[in-house]
């Protein structure tokens, strides 16, 4: 994966986070606010980042369906609604930035008459345009390509550069008085602006090969420069909350300094910033569409995955994508749309924690049969076929006749006659078997007391040298080949001294989840309505919960490109989750009727292709097809694995 691939996710939350977010929350809320609530956002979204690492590809399975798939499944639709409501924020800002440089006049040419919350038009017919437009571009052909990265990444570092150099000269409060501001702070306050400020974050890392920390560290620690300082600049050069209530600050703001060439400038880079957004964001969405529509959901119809012979572009897939996307920029007012965005966002990382949660305490199958042994080997016979019983075929009496030739060669009479005299020891039967391993001739049989000659000995020698010389490779492959045949070598790791996940154990975490759920949304009501004397309870029962769920037995689950320790895993989810549920909580006042609606629609699509397009539509012979991995199941009881020892 080339550099710019691996910044390209980052170039989408930066565009946005810089010309959209921290503009917004700046004006609705002090500079002095939105600065002491970036860490916030910082510490919830990139833990959520680091343990979205623990996850990997391999282990998602879509044969039958379970709680596994339902988690993966939400994970990308409510990834589809970020990514919609991304697209239609950036069409809605572009849209109210050429209104705005034309004097509203474009507003009576497009019939958007009336005026929304941030004094956008509505309904908003030239964001739709961006997006029918965009969307043209990619069924014409058009690919993400890592240019557009650049030029993206290009252009965002320009307008910081020109807004920072310009805003510095255009300052109108001094910074002690500007600092005055933190007086003011309170913890609903910043806990809002953490909220508003949470896309402008990545929250999922990219697969990264070489140099994983330095790059990390430039994904999170650029943003939050480029961020802080835009918001000193910015709140320095306006008063407190003048700009409230407007879709575009950064052009505002240069219009009360009567700086007019800036806003002409700066409305040019903010237009370039979010086209050039559009084209990151658009084959991420329509490439979901394209995941649900094949073999392994089936969510979406087959059809979907058409692509034109002559450009190659999904097209249906594409016009889905766009005609979605366009519905919500028309719409959607722009203030309800960034409450989307950055809830959708914590509710994705929501998921993705409880999917990590699922794989650490998701319980395994393991036959309690192994347990009885003390070692962490055993061993025990094949059952014999009845075919084999009636008679052997020629190739296997071959090979007992070249076992036996090969043992008289090499067992001398005394050994015979010290085997016959020797006692069997207790618990041992007479049809011991000793499987020879690595070396075949490591320790020598005890032959007898009786005193010999050295004359004899060296006869012995001699004869044993020549019978070692006369035994082949051949016969040592049939003797090995013998005992895989017979031998079957089962062994555990580490027998009684780990307990694993059972279902008891794993509906157990389930439940401690839900009261952490509950307690943790008590709590972010507890700071919404200033009720503090509930705060403790709901602290305590959530550490509580935590505590209990830590203390349960994991699954020996490790990822490949897991950051972080495989112990400290499940509580960092669990703190994850905790913090975006109080910071997703100051978001869902005006947007709740809309997830809900968009949740309960994900759940009739999962549940028609569990009930109708898996089994309903589809005949019995294709049902007989699709259903052999659960005869499978039958047999589970039964299964052993097994490790052949070759020489």
């Amino acid at each position: 994966m080339s550099l710019l691939q691996e910044f390209s996710a980052l170039s989408i939350h930066l565009s946005l986070g810089l010309t959209v977010l921290i503009g917004l929350t700046a004006s609705q809320f002090s500079g002095a606010i939105t600065i002491a609530a970036l860490p916030i956002s910082i510490i919830s979204i990139v833990l959520s980042a680091l343990c979205g690492t623990s996850l990997n590809t391999t282990d998602t399975t879509y044969k039958k369906r379970k709680l596994c798939d339902i988690l993966d499944f939400f994970k990308i639709w409510i990834e589809v609604l970020e990514l919609l409501a991304a697209s239609a924020t950036c069409a809605r800002i572009a849209s109210a930035t050429v209104d705005y440089i034309t004097n509203e006049k474009l507003r009576e040419w497009f019939l958007g008459i009336e005026s929304h919350s941030l004094g956008e038009p509505w309904p908003d017919v030239l964001g739709v345009s961006v997006v029918i437009v965009v969307t043209g571009l990619f069924m014409l052909g058009l690919e993400k390509s890592p240019l557009f990265t650049s030029l993206l990444l290009l252009t965002v570092l320009i307008t910081f550069v020109f807004f920072i150099s310009i805003g510095c000269a255009e300052t109108i409060i001094t910074l002690t008085k500007w600092s005055e501001d933190f007086k003011l702070c309170s913890l609903q306050s910043i806990v809002s602006a953490a909220a508003m400020c949470s896309y402008g974050f990545i929250n999922t890392f990219p697969k990264i090969t070489k140099h994983k920390i330095l790059k990390i560290s430039t994904m999170v620690l650029v943003p939050l420069f480029l961020y802080t300082f835009t918001i000193m600049v910015f709140t320095l050069m306006s008063h407190y909350k003048e700009l409230y209530g407007t879709a575009t600050p950064f052009l505002r703001i240069f219009e009360l300094r009567d700086v007019d060439w800036a806003r002409l400038v700066m409305s040019i880079c903010i237009i370039c910033i979010v086209c050039l957004a559009l084209t990151e964001i658009f084959p991420s969405l329509y490439a979901l569409f394209e995941t649900l529509a094949s073999k392994e959901w089936q969510i979406f119809l087959a059809s979907l995955q058409y692509r034109n012979s002559f450009t190659g572009a999904p097209l249906l897939t594409i016009f889905a994508a766009g005609s979605l996307a366009a519905i919500l920029a028309f719409a959607c007012p722009l203030a309800y749309l960034v409450k989307i965005l950055n809830a959708s966002t914590l509710l994705k990382c929501i998921v993705k924690s409880l999917l990590v949660l699922y794989y650490y305490y998701r319980p395994e199958f393991r036959n309690e049969s192994y347990l009885v042994s003390s070692t962490s080997t055993q061993y025990s016979k094949l059952k014999q076929s009845s075919k084999g019983q009636k008679g052997a075929p020629p190739n296997l009496k071959k090979r007992v006749s070249g076992i036996i030739s090969g043992w008289k060669k090499n067992v001398s009479p005394n050994s015979i006659n010290s085997n016959k005299h020797r006692t069997p020891r207790a618990g041992s039967t007479q049809d011991d078997e000793y499987l020879l391993l690595n070396e075949y001739c490591d320790k020598s049989v005890d032959v007898s007391n009786d005193d010999s000659s050295d004359d004899n000995e060296e006869k012995e020698s001699v004869l044993s040298s020549d019978a070692e010389d006369s035994y082949t490779s051949t016969d040592i492959d049939v003797i090995v080949q013998e005992y895989k045949d017979k031998i079957q070598v089962a062994t555990i790791d580490n027998f009684n001294e780990n307990k694993y996940p059972t279902y008891v154990t794993a509906t157990t975490v389930i439940i401690f989840l839900m009261i952490i759920a509950i307690a943790t949304i008590s709590l972010s009501q507890v700071i919404v309505w200033r009720l503090y004397n509930l705060l403790w309870p709901c602290f305590t029962v959530s550490v509580f919960s935590t505590l209990i769920i830590l203390v349960m037995p994991k699954n020996a689950y490790q990822s490949e490109d897991g950051l972080l320790p495989n112990s400290v895993t499940p509580l960092c989810n669990i703190v994850a989750i905790q913090l975006h549920i109080v910071l997703i909580a100051t978001l869902m006042t005006d947007i709740w009727p809309g997830f809900i609606f968009w949740l309960c629609v994900g759940c009739l699509l999962f549940w028609r292709c569990e009930c109708c397009t898996c089994d309903g539509l589809l005949s019995h012979n294709q049902k007989t097809k699709l259903n052999i991995t659960e005869n499978i199941a039958e047999y589970t009881d039964n299964y052993v694995d097994t490790i052949l020892i070759a020489r």
